[in-house]
Formats: C-alpha cells, structure tokens, sequence
C-alpha cells in the first residue's frame, strides 16, 4: 500500500482511491477469510488505516486494524497481535453471535461476558471483534480462581498449579503487590501476542506417572489430546491422565460428564 506517515503523525503520502480500489480487488481474488491491517505509524495517525478499512468493509469480511487492537509502537508486536486477531476472528466471531442470540431470545435480559487473558471480562460482542484478547483466557482463570481461594485462606503469596487437559501453568500471587502481575509479552503457538494477560509459565508437556507395569512405557511424556481428544481413555501408548485415572477407578465410567458421555475400559 503507498503511503507513508511520519514518526509524528503526518501524512507524507496517502493512498488514492484507485490504490484502494485495487486492494479491495486482490483480497477478494485470494478468497482470504479474514484480513488484518497494520501500517507503520497508525499508532501516532489511524487515519490511513481507517480509509483501509472501509474500503475493504465491502467484502464483508472480518477486518483487524492495528490501531484499535494494540494503538502502540513496537510495529513487529503490534502486527503480530493483529494477525492473531484475525486468525481468530471468522470462528469466535459466528460462535460468540451465535451464543449471545441464543441467550437473549432464552433468557430475557441474559448477557454474554468473556474472560481475557489478562483475568477481567468483556462482553460478548467485544471478544467477537478482538478475540486477541482471549487466547490465554483458560490459564488466565486458574490465576484468578487460585488467588481468590487462597485469599479466603488467609495466604496472601502463593505459588499457583494450574494442571489441565494440555498444559500446566505455573504462577506467582502476593497480594501484597497486587496479585499476580501482568505482561503484554506472550507467545502462542509460537505467534508473539502484546494483548495484556496474566503472568505464567507454561510446563508442557506434562510428565506423568501410572502405577501400572503392565503398561509399556508407564511413566512417560503426556500428549497432548488437541481440539479433537476422541475417546477420552484409549490408545494405551499415549500415556493420557485420564487414562489412568479410569484403570486406577477414581472416575466413574458411567457417570463420566455428567452421564452425557460414558467411559469404557480396555486393556
């Protein structure tokens, strides 16, 4: 795109219209689904962006500009959370509308709030358009949910230990500084993200110990299930928790999901 503003925010050189007319016709031929914006100096002067993105608004496609999603220097962090932004956008977006529909016409007066990573909450609509600001939302709530039952405890630092399906976080609380702290420098799936979330460290992947010697391999390295875990106790090879936890009968095989979903053991 050819246009240049300068570090103080002046426009040097803006696009004509014709620029944006050929820009809107290259993004339709990619058959893109989503697309992100980020100029170099749109955190000191949005204005290009803005001309952008309302030309490309006829696509109707989900548009990220980096002026909104993070309006800060830094451009590689910035376009970075704006790509993410958009990656995420097409299917958080449908989901979330979606939700909050179905909410509203059930629920009369029901409204859709969405956990940040940083640990506070957005409405639904919001997350729809910066779903950025989500990523890290589950991690995120270990550290709020630890931190308030340890302050009911009466333990004002703690050492939090966060074990779920695909990772296990690590954190630091006082309550004396304020809790656990905050970072805009985080990385997922390898994409730096500079959206606010709470400070963790990741200890992936997990090892885990089954006491069973019939098992090939019983302590090993857990894999990670991914979004398609299938059947939640199988494939003996893969060394899953759940798996133990089945054989060694501390879940119920049929009241697994709140009877929803039933477990079976094969050995």
């Amino acid at each position: 795109m050819p246009e240049r503003v300068s570090a103080e925010g002046e426009i040097l050189s803006a696009p004509t219209e014709e620029d944006l007319a050929t820009l809107v016709e290259r993004v339709r031929a990619s058959g893109a689904e989503a697309v992100a914006i980020s100029l170099l100096f749109s955190f000191a002067n949005p204005e290009t962006e803005r001309r952008v993105e309302a030309a490309l608004n006829v696509l109707g496609l989900p548009v990220s500009v980096s002026h909104r999603i993070l309006p800060e220097f830094r451009e590689f962090e910035r376009a970075s959370t704006t790509v993410v932004n958009a990656y995420l956008a097409p299917r958080i977006e449908r989901y979330l509308t979606h939700l909050a529909e179905r909410v509203s016409a059930e629920h009369s007066g029901g409204r859709v709030h969405v956990m940040q990573s940083s640990g506070g909450i957005i409405r639904a609509r919001v997350a729809a358009r910066e779903p950025v600001r989500t990523v890290l939302s589950g991690p995120a709530g270990g550290v709020v949910g630890a931190s308030r039952l340890a302050r009911w405890a009466g333990f004002e630092r703690i050492i939090g230990f966060d074990m779920g399906g695909t990772s296990t976080d690590v954190f630091l609380s006082d309550e004396a500084t304020g809790g656990a702290r905050l970072t805009r420098e985080s990385v997922v799936a390898g994409v730096p993200s500079a959206s606010p979330c709470s400070t963790f460290i990741p200890q992936g992947p997990r090892r885990i110990h089954c006491p069973l010697r019939r098992w090939r391999n019983a302590a090993r390295r857990a894999q990670s299930a991914g979004a398609e875990p299938g059947r939640s106790a199988s494939a003996a090879e893969t060394g899953h928790r759940h798996r133990c936890q089945l054989v060694l009968g501390r879940l119920d095989p049929g009241s697994f999901l709140a009877v929803e979903c039933s477990l079976t053991r094969a050995d």
